[in-house]
């Protein structure tokens, strides 16, 4: 006992920390022992007055232990598939999908850093057996990201494919859901050469579009949740490719479950000012001709929003108007107009034809969505939330949606105009 004491208080600092680690360790399995031991002791104090519940005790504690899982994989022994692109197949005289399925690959000697397989088959999980019986690993969607369909099978309707992955509860509810300007397949077995790993690289550019709000993050259970709401349509970001990359090509619009229409890039930022209130993001914008007949551009970036939407008559279709009001602050990153941005009178003009620009997009993009029949923005739902059950029920909202008055209103300001002007 004083050799021990003479031990932790006279040897050095590296030796004393050690002591009182292996002391600690001690205490602690000490503890873990008797914990571990506590029901055996329990059970044995039972048994003494008790033996019938002994026996039934001791059977409990071994029904725990035998208690395991079932599925068991080991991790260089699976294939995690990361991104899977579904297209009609235009080879075949029946209803076909060609399915695309990327997994990394782990293995240190292989050629190449993804494992690409393909199928034709009539549905999705064929597919996904299919696929499993080309690779010599174990085929899982857990680590699912992305889930590409190609236009044309888009345009045909995607609610079948989108109720089958919502019943497969393999299939995580965060994969987001994304359209292809062409064919998944093409995009995701094109060799990129500065982009190698292509289902990696679009996971990142869809996480830092949407961050930015320049697309809607659609996770599988955020297009499902809108596909059934009666107040709302779905939407997607699109995707296209480019010569050695993939190019964000805008936001894809449903029709129910039928792809109809895009936003041009461009215009993403005005459909979300139309949508709720964001912040982050970015929105160049060009004012005409100067007098040297250069463009005028202007750009507007951390930009913060709000949306308020009034519904005016909303008992009667044929009196309802919609004023959507929409205030926007950001600082002014780049100017080159003939403006002096310093003074405070320049300044609110600059501010003024910044609100006329943004209100004409705002217009123009809101009758694109009223030509498609596609209740983008929620409008329904702010109506819904406005009439009763009954009356809600028996209106037709997409024959209304196309044919009442939604006004954009837009006050912009801007707060700063950086140090050097």
């Amino acid at each position: 006992m004083y050799y021990c004491f003479f031990c932790f208080y006279y040897l050095p600092f590296y030796d004393k920390a050690r002591i009182r680690i292996i002391f600690a360790l001690c205490w602690k399995i000490s503890k873990c022992v008797d914990i571990c031991f506590a029901p055996i002791t329990a059970l044995v104090a039972v048994y003494t007055k008790e033996g019938e519940k002994m026996k039934k005790g001791l059977s409990f504690v071994f029904m725990l232990l035998l208690v395991g899982c079932n599925d068991k994989y080991i991790i260089e022994e699976v294939g995690f598939l990361h991104s899977l692109g579904l297209d009609v197949e235009k080879s075949s005289d029946v209803d076909e999908y060609l399915v695309t399925g990327v997994i990394p690959q782990i293995a240190p000697d292989a050629k190449n850093n993804r494992e690409l397989l393909t199928s034709v088959s009539s549905s999705d999980k064929e597919a996904l057996l299919d696929l499993a019986r080309q690779s010599n690993r174990d085929v899982a969607n857990g680590q699912l990201r992305n889930v590409l369909f190609g236009k044309e099978l888009a345009e045909e309707g995607i609610q079948e494919n989108i109720r089958t992955m919502n019943r497969d509860p393999k299939f995580g509810t965060r994969v987001q859901v994304v359209v292809v300007n062409g064919q998944a397949n093409d995009l995701l077995s094109q060799p990129y050469t500065q982009h190698p790993e292509a289902s990696q690289y679009i996971d990142a550019l869809l996480e830092k579009e949407a961050r930015l709000n320049n697309i809607p993050e659609t996770r599988m259970h955020q297009f499902t949740r809108d596909l059934y709401d009666d107040g709302i349509d779905p939407v997607t970001p699109i995707l296209r490719r480019g010569e050695d990359t993939v190019v964000l090509d805008g936001i894809a619009l449903f029709d129910n479950a039928k792809y109809v229409e895009k936003i041009d890039p461009k215009s993403s930022r005005i459909f979300f000012f139309l949508l709720g209130n964001y912040s982050a993001g970015s929105l160049h914008l060009e004012l005409g001709k100067g007098e040297d007949d250069k463009t005028i551009q202007l750009l507007f970036d951390s930009i913060q929003n709000t949306r308020e939407m009034t519904i005016k008559n909303a008992d009667d279709t044929e009196k309802m108007k919609i004023d959507i009001q929409i205030s926007i602050k950001g600082s002014l990153v780049e100017y080159n107009g003939p403006l002096d941005i310093t003074n405070k009178k320049d300044l609110r003009t600059l501010e003024t034809e910044l609100e006329n620009i943004v209100e004409n997009r705002a217009r123009h993009l809101l009758s694109v969505l009223q030509a498609q029949g596609v209740d983008s923005i929620g409008v329904g739902k702010r109506v819904r939330n406005s009439l009763s059950y009954a009356d809600w029920e028996s209106l037709n909202w997409k024959e209304t949606f196309q044919n009442i008055e939604i006004n954009p209103h837009v006050e912009a300001e801007i707060i700063n105009i950086g140090i050097f002007s």
